[in-house]
């Protein structure tokens, strides 16, 4: 695409957004390091460029603006805002992998509306009308769904609290699920561990936590396993992917087996509601209950993704959803947030007429 090519989509979203009464926000390339550290653990090291630096320590360049917009966000004295921006978020590639290590993003946040599921229809129903005109699939999800289902199992809260722990790490999270659904009376955890340096720690846990997570897993082996009849709910509302018209009445089959899980299934109606009073068909909608599962760790309710039809290996060109919870994280108190970006360097892939 050619640099003015750009630059004309770039401000169509940006108009779109604006029309919408976002005000456009600049945040700094370089974010404090500890702030990534805290979300995502040492392990986003290995995803970022670092840096140090003499007075502010050390500073990451940006991997995407979320983080650095709510931070700044925070700092104001209003909670409701909605903002837009664009530029460039910085990525480092695994070798050979032949991505970029630098691309653009435009995109929107909303913070603070009065009714959550209203703002998650909004926020879609904007999206399509800036991408209007480009032949692209839509699909949706909503983790809030696999929480809800988790909270609603007959089972202890260290169990719940582990699963949702895993919940976007499928192969551990299948594991758990499997033993927590088994007899385990006959398990006998280990009292004590002999493996601890003199201090009495090993690796980076001290002799308190290993002995607090022993205990845990020994009182664990005393709960009766889940019921099989839950474990399978669960598993089946995991796996469910059809069209949006039809996944509140496939999901709402199991309220009988997950009996706190009709609230869930209410709040979804209700934002499908919303989203076809908007004018989006949700017969042309997919929904997929796992959607972003792997993908979108930081949101914790409704997602949302573009892609080109038929080219599933292709990385999806809009996404975003509702991530609460990460403003808590980031800034002691949660606040309602919402949020999508758009990586229009991918419309040289789009087919269809943008504008």
């Amino acid at each position: 695409m050619k640099d003015s090519q750009l630059s004309q989509f770039i401000d169509h979203c940006l108009e779109c957004f604006r029309r919408r009464g976002a005000v456009g926000m600049d945040v700094d390339i370089l974010v404090p390091a500890a702030a990534l550290l805290d979300l995502y653990g040492e392990d986003i090291r290995s995803r970022t460029y670092v840096t140090d630096d003499p007075e502010h320590g050390e500073l990451m360049l940006r991997p995407d603006f979320t983080v650095p917009i709510i931070r700044q966000h925070l700092r104001r004295d209003s909670a409701c805002a909605r903002i837009c921006y664009s530029g460039p978020v910085f990525r480092r590639p695994r070798k050979g992998s032949g991505r970029r290590r630098e691309y653009l993003q435009v995109g929107l946040e909303d913070f603070g509306h009065p009714n959550p599921l209203a703002a998650d229809a909004d926020m879609l129903a904007l999206f399509c009308d800036t991408l209007a005109g480009l032949e692209l699939d839509c699909a949706i999800g909503d983790m809030g769904v696999l929480i809800g289902a988790i909270a609603s199992l007959d089972t202890s809260e260290y169990r719940k609290s582990e699963l949702l722990r895993h919940l976007w790490r499928p192969h551990r999270f299948r594991r758990l699920l499997d033993r927590f659904t088994r007899d385990r009376s006959g398990f006998k955890a280990p009292s004590s561990t002999t493996a601890s340096r003199s201090d009495g720690s090993i690796g980076l846990r001290g002799q308190d936590e290993i002995d607090e997570r022993l205990a845990a897993r020994r009182d664990d082996a005393m709960e009766p396993p889940i019921p099989e009849s839950q474990s399978r709910a669960l598993r089946e509302i995991l796996a469910y992917r059809g069209t949006a018209m039809n996944a509140v009445k496939q999901l709402r089959a199991h309220q009988d087996a997950l009996s706190g899980f009709s609230a869930t299934i209410d709040r979804l109606a209700y934002r499908m509601a919303r989203i076809s009073d908007l004018g989006i068909d949700l017969a042309d909608l997919s929904f997929e209950a796992s959607f972003g599962r792997t993908t979108l760790e930081y949101y914790d309710g409704f997602v949302f993704g573009f892609f080109l039809p038929n080219r599933p290996e292709e990385p999806p060109l809009a996404t975003g959803g509702r991530y609460d919870h990460l403003t808590q994280a980031i800034g002691g108190r949660s606040l309602s947030a919402v949020g999508g970006v758009i990586r229009p360097e991918f419309i040289d892939h789009w087919p269809g007429v943008w504008g």
